[in-house]
C-alpha cells in the first residue's frame, strides 16, 4: 500500500470515527483542538483525552480558580466567557477554546490567578486524578509541557538512537 493511500485510509478511518459521535461529543472533540495546549495531539489523541474530561456547568459571577489557591482543575471554556476581576491585566478573558490550570496541574503549584464567570458558561474540567491518569496514559503529553522523556528515533536500518532531552546538557 502507498504512502498517499495509507494517509486517506488513516483520514477516513477517522471521519468515520469522529462522524459516530454524538453531537454534543463533536462540539467537544471541536473546542479541544483549538485550545494551545492540546494543539499538538493527532485527532485521534483528542478523542481518546475527551473520556478524562467532564463537563460543568457555571453561573455567571462564580469563581473558577482563586489566585493563590492550590489548583483544583485544568478547565477548557466549552461555552460563555471567564474573565479576571479587576485587579488583573484589562481585557483578559477566555472565550471558547480557551484554557486555565494546565501548568499549575502539570507542576502541581497554586493557581496564578483568579478567573471568574462572565456568564454562564460550559467548562470540560479534568481534576488531579484524571490530569494524571490521561498524563501516564498519553505519552503526547509530555512534549507538550513538563520534563521531557528521552525518545526513541528508528534510522532507516532499524537501529535505535537516543535523542537528546532539550535542555539537558548531561546528554549532550
Amino acid at each position: 500500500m502507498d504512502k498517499d493511500l495509507r494517509r486517506r485510509w488513516r483520514g477516513w478511518r477517522q471521519a468515520r470515527r469522529e462522524a459516530a459521535l454524538n453531537p454534543v461529543d463533536r462540539e467537544r472533540l471541536m473546542v479541544l483542538r483549538a485550545v494551545s495546549e492540546l494543539m499538538a495531539q493527532s485527532p485521534a489523541g483528542l478523542l481518546w483525552l475527551l473520556r478524562f474530561f467532564d463537563e460543568l456547568p457555571v453561573a455567571a459571577g462564580q469563581t473558577v480558580a482563586r489566585e493563590g489557591e492550590p489548583c483544583r482543575m485544568f478547565a477548557v471554556v466549552l461555552e460563555g466567557q471567564l474573565r479576571r476581576p479587576a485587579a488583573g491585566p484589562p481585557g483578559a478573558a477566555l472565550n471558547a477554546g480557551g484554557s486555565l490550570g494546565w501548568g499549575a496541574m502539570w507542576d502541581r503549584r497554586r493557581s496564578d490567578a483568579t478567573w471568574l464567570a462572565e456568564t454562564d458558561s460550559r467548562l470540560l474540567v479534568m481534576g488531579h486524578s484524571q490530569f494524571r491518569a490521561a498524563k501516564s496514559a498519553c505519552p503526547g503529553l509530555a512534549t507538550i509541557a513538563g520534563p521531557q522523556p528521552v525518545h526513541f528515533a528508528a534510522e532507516r536500518t532499524g537501529r535505535r538512537r537516543r535523542m537528546p532531552v532539550p535542555g539537558d546538557a548531561t546528554r549532550a
